[in-house]
C-alpha cells in the first residue's frame, strides 16, 4: 500500500474500529497446531497479549505463533520502521499475514513483525513501564538508603512519549543526608523507515556533585540501529540547553551537544529478563573544554507475573563543574523490587 493511501484511510479505520472492539474474534495458531480464539491486545517486545473467554488475559510468545486473522483494524511496525494498517487475513503460507483494507493488501511476515497495536484501543492499553523501589538499613553505622525510579511510555501512530522520574536518598550516622533527583519527559516523531526526530525537557539536583538544580532542554535525530521484537538500540545526535545552579556560584548558562546511545534487550523464558542502558555524552559549546557523561543501566528480573527484583546502576561525570566545590564524579548502584505493567 502506498504511503499516501494509507495516510487517507486512517480515518476510515478509526471510525470503524469500535465495533468490534469488545468482539472475541481474533484467531491464533501456534506452531503446535494449537488454534485459540480470543481478543488481541497488543503485541510488544516479543510478546503478544491476548484475551480469551476461558483463560483472561494470557501473553504468548511472538516466535510460536504462525498464522493470525481477525476482521478487526490494527496497526502493525516492522523492523524496518514501516508501519501498515488493516484487517488481518490468513496469508496461503504459514509464517505470513496479509493486511487488507477496502482495495489494498500487503503481505507481511510474521517474522519482521515488531509491535501490533488494535486501531482506536483506548489510552490505557498504550501505556507501559515500571516502577521500582529499594530501601537498605545497617544498624551499625545507622546507614539508611532509598531509591525510587519510575517509567512510563505511551505510544500512538507516529509517536513516541516517555516521562520518567528518579530519586535517591542516603543517610549516615554523623554526616548529613545525600540526595540525588531527577524528572524528565521524553517526545519522539517516527519519521520514514528507522529515523526519527525527538526532544526533552528535565531537572534533576546532585548534592555529591554541588549541583543544587539543572534544567535541561534538549533536540534530537534518531536511527534506530536495531530493532526487533527483542532489541531496540537507538542512537541520537543533537544539542542541548542548560540553566545551571551550583553551590556558592551564581547560575550559568550552556550549550552543549548531544551523542547518546540507548538500548533496551528483552529475554524471554519462565522468567522475562529486561535490560536497559542509556549512555548521554554532553561536550560543551559555550564552555570549551567541558564535557559532562552520564550513564543509567536497569536490570529486571521477573519473579512473579509483573513483579521484579533488580539492579540500577548510575554514572555522572562532569570534567569541569562550576565552582569546584563538589566532586567531578557520582556513581552507585542500588537492588530494587518493583512493579512492570
Amino acid at each position: 500500500m502506498m504511503p499516501r493511501c494509507r495516510s487517507a484511510l486512517v480515518a476510515l479505520l478509526v471510525a470503524a474500529a469500535p465495533a468490534a472492539a469488545a468482539q472475541k474474534v481474533d484467531t491464533l495458531t501456534f506452531r503446535n497446531g494449537d488454534r485459540v480464539t480470543g481478543e488481541i491486545k497488543r503485541l510488544s517486545r516479543g510478546e503478544l497479549e491476548y484475551a480469551t473467554s476461558q483463560m483472561g488475559t494470557v501473553g504468548a510468545r511472538w516466535i510460536y505463533v504462525v498464522r493470525i486473522e481477525s476482521p478487526r483494524f490494527f496497526e502493525l511496525t516492522v523492523r524496518s520502521g514501516a508501519r501498515y494498517y488493516g484487517a488481518l487475513r490468513a496469508a496461503p503460507d504459514t509464517g505470513r499475514v496479509i493486511v487488507h483494507v477496502a482495495q489494498f493488501a500487503d503481505t507481511v511476515g510474521l517474522d519482521s513483525i515488531v509491535d501490533i497495536v488494535p486501531i482506536g484501543q483506548g489510552l490505557w492499553h498504550r501505556i507501559g513501564g515500571y516502577l521500582d523501589l529499594g530501601l537498605t538499613f545497617a544498624k551499625a553505622n545507622s546507614n539508611t538508603q532509598f531509591t525510587f525510579g519510575a517509567e512510563a511510555r505511551y505510544r500512538t501512530r507516529g509517536w513516541l512519549a516517555r516521562l520518567t522520574a528518579e530519586s535517591y536518598y542516603q543517610k549516615q550516622a554523623s554526616t548529613s543526608a545525600t540526595r540525588r533527583s531527577s524528572l524528565s519527559f521524553f517526545g519522539q516523531r517516527f519519521l520514514t523507515g528507522l529515523w526519527g526526530v525527538g526532544g526533552s525537557t528535565g531537572i534533576e539536583s546532585n548534592e555529591e556533585l554541588g549541583l543544587d538544580s539543572r534544567g535541561t532542554l534538549a533536540a534530537a535525530v534518531g536511527l534506530a540501529l536495531q530493532r526487533s521484537t527483542a532489541t531496540l538500540i537507538t542512537a541520537y545526535a543533537g544539542f542541548a540547553g542548560t540553566a545551571e545552579d551550583y553551590s556558592g556560584v551564581d547560575r550559568t548558562t550552556n550549550l552543549e551537544g548531544l551523542l547518546a546511545l540507548e538500548g533496551d534487550i528483552y529475554r524471554f523464558g519462565d522468567h522475562k529478563l529486561d535490560l536497559s542502558a542509556r549512555v548521554h555524552g554532553l561536550p560543551s559549546i559555550t564552555d570549551r573544554g567541558r564535557v559532562r557523561v552520564e550513564v543509567d543501566v536497569r536490570v529486571a528480573y521477573e519473579l512473579l507475573r509483573d513483579f521484579t527484583v533488580g539492579l540500577t546502576l548510575y554514572d555522572d561525570f562532569d570534567s569541569r563543574p562550576p565552582g569546584g566545590s563538589g566532586s567531578a564524579n557520582d556513581y552507585g548502584t542500588s537492588f530494587t523490587v518493583g512493579w512492570a505493567f
